[in-house]
């Protein structure tokens, strides 16, 4: 089983490139992760022409982001398959939008960001400024991705792996090599953010990443940058990164020697990022800077590191 990568060019500068995954199977063609664009959707497909790919199309989303899935209906694909989590998602963000929408909103506010910067979330919010991409993606009526998938002469095995998005996955694609989406990257770390306040994304996100240790993988498919050759020693390094956090956190708290809102927190925090200053930092960055912070400041709240008090409509946190 040959795995081709594709690597285009997507409008996000901090990522730069998507890694679209191409396999032959039999009578059909697999194809993970078409990534953002029409143009990487023209280069897919005359990379499938020109190599004399099987035309019936299978499109497997390891996760429901716009830059994973926006280039999905460009392709028209036969058969289009991600996790039941991720699935439910799209429709309940498709069919409910106005209360998705208000349940981000709310959680931003009660994590003190101001009215003015949480009321550009469906304006300047990368995904939910996208509403029209899972529209249009819905509409393609992707299945839930079964535990076990066999396509011709592939055989899959699908590994949950929420903490990214509820329903990141990876899928083995034999000789303990996987393809992970962004649950591990080679030189970034994957945003881990809480935008719904009953989700715990951090807990989830580490519990994964022990997941996929344990599994002794030989090479991971990661669908930004560079493959991975040193799997172990890469999941280590995330989670000794998160620890940090954690950790940073719990110092900043300390210091402050009063409750903070997790704006607060956010903008206290260390971020690779060209801008020194938080009030520099362009809007997009704060909602996924934010994000981060309230999946921290939950998981130590729910670990009982930190309490939690409500005044006005807003959380502040302190050390326990």
């Amino acid at each position: 089983m040959r795995l081709h990568r594709l690597v285009n060019r997507i409008p996000i500068p901090a990522l730069k490139t998507i890694n679209t995954y191409v396999m032959k199977c039999g009578s059909s063609t697999v194809l993970f992760d078409p990534g953002m664009t029409s143009e990487g959707a023209s280069n897919i497909s005359s990379f499938l022409r020109q190599n004399n790919f099987p035309k019936h199309l299978i499109v497997i989303l390891t996760h429901f982001h716009v830059d994973h899935v926006a280039a999905t209906p460009h392709l028209n694909p036969d058969e289009v398959y991600m996790h039941e989590a991720d699935r439910s998602h799209i429709l309940r963000m498709v069919d409910e939008w106005p209360l998705v929408l208000d349940i981000m909103k709310n959680v931003f506010t009660k994590g003190g960001m101001p009215e003015s910067e949480v009321d550009l979330l469906d304006k300047k919010h990368p995904a939910m400024s996208r509403i029209d991409v899972f529209r249009s993606l819905r509409e393609l009526e992707p299945k839930p991705l079964p535990e076990r998938f066999t396509v011709g002469d592939c055989s899959l095995e699908v590994i949950h792996t929420p903490g990214h998005t509820p329903g990141s996955m990876a899928v083995h694609i034999g000789d303990q090599h996987y393809i992970v989406g962004d649950t591990v990257l080679i030189d970034i770390t994957p945003n881990i953010a809480l935008i719904d306040w009953s989700t715990n994304p951090l807990y989830d996100y580490l519990k994964s990443l022990r997941k996929l240790s344990a599994l002794d993988p030989v090479k991971l498919y990661p669908g930004h940058r560079g493959i991975i050759d040193e799997p172990k020693k890469r999941i280590k390094e995330l989670m000794i990164h998160h620890n940090h956090r954690l950790g940073e956190v719990l110092s900043i708290l300390d210091k402050a020697g009063k409750p903070l809102t997790a704006y607060e927190v956010a903008s206290k925090m260390t971020w690779d990022i060209a801008f020194k200053e938080w009030s520099e930092f362009p809007i997009a960055q704060k909602y996924f800077a934010l994000g981060e912070a309230l999946s921290h400041l939950k998981y130590l709240a729910a670990k009982g590191k930190v309490s939690l008090e409500e005044t006005n409509g807003i959380y502040k946190f302190s050390i326990t």
